[in-house]
C-alpha cells in the first residue's frame, strides 16, 4: 500500500511539474510575441505621425512593401482603418484564429465611415487584435 502512495505521489508530482513547465514556456513565448509587437508598432509610430493624410500613409507603406487591409469601422473607434498583419495569437477554441495587426486609424472627416477617402487624416497607431470564424 505505502508504494501504491508513493507512486500516485511521484506521478502527480511530474504532472505538476510538467503543467508548471509548460505554463513558463507559455507566458515566455507570450511576453516575446508582445515585445515584438510592442516593437514593430514603435518604428511604425516614428515613422508615420498623426495628422498624415491617408494617401501619404499608404504610400509609405507601399514604399517599404507592406500589404495593408482597408477596414471600416473597427470597434470602438467605428473609424476607418488601414491594417497591417504583423503576428498571430494563440486561440480560443471556438475560433479558428487570432490575428494581430497595427492599425492605422483614420478621421472620415464629412464623409461616411464606411468610405475612405484620400484626404482622411490619421488619428492613432494601435494594436489591434481579430479573432477569425468564431462559432
Amino acid at each position: 500500500m505505502r508504494r501504491w502512495i508513493l507512486g500516485f505521489a511521484l506521478v502527480t508530482l511530474l504532472v505538476i511539474l510538467y503543467a508548471t513547465f509548460w505554463q513558463v514556456r507559455a507566458t515566455w513565448a507570450r511576453r516575446k510575441r508582445e515585445a515584438t509587437y510592442q516593437s514593430v508598432l514603435r518604428s511604425y509610430q516614428a515613422a508615420v505621425i498623426p495628422g498624415e493624410l491617408r494617401e501619404q500613409v499608404e504610400s509609405y507603406l507601399e514604399s517599404q512593401a507592406v500589404h495593408f487591409d482597408r477596414l471600416c469601422c473597427t470597434y470602438p473607434e467605428h473609424t476607418a482603418s488601414d491594417l497591417v498583419k504583423i503576428g498571430e495569437e494563440p486561440t480560443p477554441w471556438y475560433c479558428s484564429r487570432t490575428l494581430v495587426y497595427i492599425e492605422f486609424q483614420f478621421s472620415t472627416g464629412t464623409n461616411s465611415h464606411i468610405q475612405s477617402d484620400p484626404s482622411d487624416r490619421l488619428t492613432k497607431i494601435a494594436l489591434y487584435q481579430k479573432l477569425e470564424d468564431c462559432l
